[in-house]
């Protein structure tokens, strides 16, 4: 059986209208939340959760958001995820090379003829969960 891609995600573990989280870090939010991914590959938007136990922490991972091109590798699973972002979980030496494959304009011209919902998001979680767990050899040299 051939195995997939891991993708992360979770509408609850750490979105933003949950009473553990925060948008403001402070004595009892700690743990640090992505909720966007700008298109320098950085993180622009963090909430902080009072707790680390609803996974993704701990976790190496690509982290994707929902609009936007920008991709960051998260090597030691430093982040959790709030609603807006997806991860791609696999072995820490492979999180370049899937942020290399998913900039592909290769791999962007696929993820648009998947796109069939309102919100026109450019990376669909559903379909990459559906790839082979290496599909990005099939991207880069």
């Amino acid at each position: 059986m051939i195995e997939k891609t891991q993708v992360l995600y979770s509408r609850s573990a750490y979105a933003y209208d949950k009473p553990h989280t925060s948008k403001q870090q402070d004595t009892v939010h700690q743990h640090p939340c992505v909720n966007n991914i700008g298109e320098e590959d950085n993180i622009t938007d963090i909430w902080w959760s009072n707790t680390n136990t609803n996974g993704h922490f701990g976790i190496p991972k690509v982290i994707f958001g929902r609009l936007g091109y920008g991709i960051y590798v998260d090597a030691v699973g430093e982040y959790g995820m709030a609603h807006n972002c997806y991860g791609i979980v696999d072995n820490p030496e492979n999180l370049e090379n899937i942020k290399k494959a998913m900039k592909t304009e290769a791999f962007k011209e696929i993820m648009g003829a998947c796109n069939a919902n309102a919100l026109r998001e450019n990376y669909n979680y559903k379909v990459i969960a559906l790839f082979r767990k290496d599909f990005w050899k099939d991207f880069i040299d």
